[in-house]
């Protein structure tokens, strides 16, 4: 580096990446949101599928975490209704699993 370089501009840092929790477990969505956040991800949180849904239409997330087991619209149906909405449908989506049977995981995929 050049001693005599002037500092980065702070105004070209690039954003944080966004990040949309899709969790009806209010422990777990907040230890995850809170873990994001603490790694600089700019969170999001959902309750619900169709929360979530209209949460991602007003600011769409470069990343959807998704529980694929929601009360109400399940992660699956979320995941394929993201995949139809075209301002958000080539975002990439993970699946949280935990405990999952290996046809839900099949199934995520």
């Amino acid at each position: 580096m050049d001693p005599n370089a002037a500092p980065p501009d702070p105004a070209l840092k690039p954003a944080p990446t966004r990040v949309l929790i899709f969790e009806d477990n209010d422990d777990a969505r907040t230890l995850m949101a809170e873990g994001l956040d603490g790694a600089g991800y700019q969170v999001e949180q959902a309750k619900s599928g169709k929360d979530g849904i209209l949460k991602s239409l007003e600011a769409p997330p470069d990343i959807f975490l998704i529980n694929p087991h929601l009360a109400g619209m399940d992660g699956f149906k979320v995941v394929k209704m993201i995949k139809t909405i075209e301002p958000i449908r080539r975002r990439t989506v993970l699946a949280l699993l935990d405990n999952a049977a290996k046809a839900d995981i099949l199934k995520a995929a």
